[in-house]
């Protein structure tokens, strides 16, 4: 995993972090934008975030401090369904027949 604000060829997902602060936690949010670039075969730098301590670096991407936040070639996505949406356009959905 990388750490808050550190660049990626691919895209970073910033993701409620679990209690040991290392894992995602438990937002449904943040598991949707998960699991849609792991069904996609987006590749993506999932860095958990403190929630309760929220980095200035995070809070410099997204003023309202929520996740998940995904940041891709220039562009910030801040709710579920659009970051699924987007990342259903760079993928292709290995599952279909």
């Amino acid at each position: 995993m990388s750490a808050v604000g550190a660049p990626s060829a691919t895209g970073v997902l910033y993701v409620k972090a679990g209690p040991d602060e290392k894992c995602v936690g438990d937002c449904p949010f943040s598991l949707k934008a998960v699991l849609a670039a792991n069904l996609k075969g987006v590749k993506v730098d999932v860095v958990p975030v403190d929630l309760s301590n929220k980095p200035a670096s995070f809070l410099a991407i997204t003023e309202a401090g929520s996740t998940p936040v995904f940041v891709h070639d220039g562009r910030t996505l801040t709710d579920s369904a659009e970051i699924v949406e987007y990342v259903d356009t760079l993928g292709t959905d290995s599952a279909q027949p």
